[in-house]
């Protein structure tokens, strides 16, 4: 019986997935599946906060993919500014949206994964399609690079 337990132990030990959180990141890697680097931007409304984006790093071998989450109420056609401190604002199209969120897809090439790792805030602009009036919101990126070296 003991060992029994210990075989159960190790094995469930085994499957389990890592998880840390480095300031405003937290990087999740399940197992058989590429590591996540993580942020949920939250905006503070009296005693509420509600979640308004999800910041996503994918640690795919092949291609990283930053995946930014936002409203659904954001007017898909005219895509989202993106603004990494005083680097040149990027303008990229939105690759989904549905009834919960619209969704963008970035390749992270070397610049960019340099620029999220040595930069302190990332500036996220888009234009809510019922009132065509822009809302923004920072993404802080303090512990990024931290978080990204733990993956490599």
């Amino acid at each position: 019986m003991k060992y029994l337990i210990l075989i159960l132990c190790s094995a469930l030990i085994s499957f389990s997935s890592y998880a840390e959180d480095f300031e405003a990141w937290t990087v999740k890697c399940p197992v058989g599946k590429p590591c996540v680097i993580t942020q949920m931007v939250m905006k503070q409304q009296g005693d509420a906060a509600d979640v308004i984006a999800g910041i996503s790093y994918f640690d795919h071998s092949e291609q990283p993919i930053l995946k930014i989450r936002i409203s659904a109420k954001a007017d898909p056609k005219k895509g989202i500014g993106l603004k990494i401190d005083e680097q040149k604002p990027l303008h990229l199209p939105i690759t989904n949206c549905d009834k919960k969120l619209c969704e963008v897809n970035v390749v992270a090439d070397k610049k960019l994964i340099e620029d999220l790792q040595s930069s302190q805030v990332m500036s996220v602009a888009y234009i809510v399609k019922s009132s065509q009036q822009q809302t923004a919101f920072p993404v802080i990126l303090n512990g990024f690079q931290q978080a990204y070296r733990s993956i490599q």
